[in-house]
């Protein structure tokens, strides 16, 4: 095997799938992993009067009165948490007007990820593997055994389906191409 390609490489064995230069797959998106923390922390809140993005926390009420109710309720959950707030990122009584302003601007083009999947089978097992590629670049890596003999169709098949798993695993990704190994 060519020493570059080592490190794309995943291979299956009787004890497990092994990678050359991988990092294992929940320590490859820390935005992601940052991201499911957080909305564990507010899950009783997420899509009441709280919605939240990497590094932003929206606090949403109908009334004035509720928002002081609904923000000392986030900030017990933070404080329950120990997280702390940096004052001079924090903006509070902000107007439905003043967000309408701020999301009347247009929208850029979604960053477009890239999902590349393979799938292979023998008589001694079936897997698939899956890269992500983030819009800057950055790639999550997985494979699997299967627990089911298959065609290589029905692999590529499983692995695309993985693929679209991965791609919903709350890291925010709103557009992506699929390309199969036989592309």
């Amino acid at each position: 095997m060519h020493v570059a390609n080592q490190e794309h490489t995943s291979f299956h064995t009787d004890n497990g799938v092994y990678y050359y230069k991988v990092m294992p797959f929940c320590l490859k998106n820390a935005e992601a992993t940052h991201k499911r923390m957080i909305n564990k922390m507010i899950k009783n809140q997420l899509g009441r009067n709280m919605e939240v993005s990497i590094d932003d926390m929206l606090v949403i009420s109908k009334t004035p009165g509720e928002h002081y109710t609904d923000l000392e309720e986030a900030f017990l959950v933070l404080r329950r948490y120990r997280m702390k707030l940096n004052p001079k990122k924090c903006t509070f009584d902000v107007s439905s007007r003043k967000l309408g302003d701020l999301l009347d601007k247009p929208v850029s083009e979604l960053p477009t990820w890239k999902v590349y999947v393979d799938g292979a089978s023998n008589e001694k097992g079936t897997g698939v593997g899956v890269v992500l590629i983030s819009p800057q670049g950055h790639q999550l890596q997985s494979a699997l055994r299967l627990k089911f003999l298959a065609s290589n169709n029905k692999a590529e098949y499983k692995a695309i389906l993985v693929g679209l798993r991965l791609k919903k695993l709350e890291l925010s990704i709103l557009k992506c191409t699929v390309t199969p190994s036989w592309w």
